[in-house]
């Protein structure tokens, strides 16, 4: 509930802060960045940031820069390719994964990022192939261990391995 983005070095201490509570494009207010979520950084070291509360992915480039203001990459919905309340994002591959919690899905998306310190935003394409994880309520499972990470999950649905016993 910071508005914010944070980078750390190695030692703990902040090198930056960038995002904002409000921002204008001319006298029009359209960007808001209320509650980061989840952030990954691609080849190109732009960073993405999920927002729980707008239901948006935005893109910053290394120095913190919005790279597309006006309008979020990927957006609020409920149809494949959009988000709501996105709680985590990686990219791994050429792949970006974006975990959408109220739709019960991970969307896909294929990204190039732009060379030479570009300021254009990252080419997202795609067919936003939403992964359907159901989300069953969690019922007492003792000696189920849990994956490190949300990659292993991504890996048994390509897999098509998955079981609900691998919910985080």
């Amino acid at each position: 509930d910071n508005f914010r983005g944070q980078v750390f070095d190695t030692a703990g201490m902040l090198v930056r802060k960038f995002g904002y509570r409000t921002s204008f494009v001319g006298a029009d207010a359209v960007a808001w960045l209320a509650r980061t979520a989840g952030v990954a950084v691609d080849s190109c070291s732009n960073i993405y940031l999920t927002d729980a509360l707008m239901g948006t992915l935005r893109v910053f480039d290394s120095l913190g820069q919005d790279l597309d203001l006006a309008n979020p990459p990927i957006g609020y919905g409920v149809n494949p390719g959009e988000l709501r309340i996105p709680s985590d994002v990686m990219i791994e591959g050429g792949k970006l994964y974006v975990v959408s919690t109220y739709n019960a899905s991970i969307e896909l998306f294929d990204v190039a990022c732009t060379a030479g310190g570009s300021r254009a935003a990252p080419d997202l394409t795609g067919d936003s192939l939403a992964l359907d994880l159901k989300l069953a309520r969690k019922s007492s499972q003792r000696g189920v261990r849990p994956p490190d990470n949300p990659m292993d999950i991504v890996r048994a649905i390509h897999e098509n391995s998955y079981s609900a016993k691998l919910d985080l």
